[in-house]
Order: structure tokens, then sequence, then C-alpha cells
């Protein structure tokens, strides 16, 4: 088991976090060794659908799926 000392902060400001420089050197080393370049083709289509999907639902409500779930609903109810 790993113990751990907890330390109490008094009240007051705490500053706390990652500067904008760290912040960027940290998102670009991310982006080199984790990014979009590095993924197969299929995960980056993927991505890419997902991307599609999200922009056209954000402008345009779709509520289509609600009538299959709807219908769903409708058969569970009258199954009982």
């Amino acid at each position: 088991m790993i113990e751990i000392d907890w330390i109490q902060i008094p009240e007051g400001e705490f500053l706390y976090g990652l500067s904008d420089q760290q912040q960027a050197a940290i998102r670009e080393k991310l982006r080199a060794e984790y990014g979009i370049d590095r993924m197969d083709d299929k995960d980056v289509r993927v991505i890419e659908n997902l991307v599609v999907k999200y922009r056209r639902t954000a402008r345009e409500p779709d509520y289509s799926h609600l009538s299959n779930v709807k219908r769903q609903l409708d058969l569970h109810i009258s199954d009982n």
C-alpha cells in the first residue's frame, strides 16, 4: 500500500498550473509523438467522419434518431 502525506494550503490566492510556454511545448510534443500524422489511415478516416458528423449536427439539430428510440420504446411498452 502506498502512503500519501497530505499538505494543507492556507486560505488566500494560490496560483498553479503551467505557463503558456509550457502548455505550448507540451501540445507540440504531443502532436509530434501522437498527432494525426502518426495514426493509421483507418483511424484518421474515423476521426474525419466524426468531425463531419459533429459539424453537421452542431449546426442543424438532427432528431431523426429519436423516432427510432420512440419506435423501440413503443415496441417495449406493447410487449409488456
